[in-house]
């Protein structure tokens, strides 16, 4: 797919992403319960792409990332395993 900006790049992979993670999406509309993991240097269109899809500004977390701009895989961890349902 070819398009005009890198902001309309970001919505298409987001909404491509949550039509993988939620097929039903596309009939019934997004769950609420897809969460975005990004770096915290990422560009202000993923998180307002996540908006537009909706995921919710409030379902985008914003990992550390180390002095070359790494997320850092321990903090995705604890991210993630803080946002798994409590068994």
């Amino acid at each position: 797919m070819i398009v005009d900006s890198a902001s309309n790049a970001v919505l298409q992979a987001i909404m491509a992403a949550r039509q993988r993670a939620e097929p039903e999406s596309r009939t019934d509309g997004p769950s609420g319960r897809l969460v975005a993991y990004v770096s915290e240097h990422t560009h202000s269109s993923v998180e307002k792409a996540a908006i537009a899809a909706g995921i919710g500004q409030r379902n985008v977390r914003h990992i550390p990332a180390d002095a070359g701009f790494r997320m850092r895989p321990e903090a995705l961890a604890r991210a993630i395993r803080s946002d798994l349902p409590k068994a």
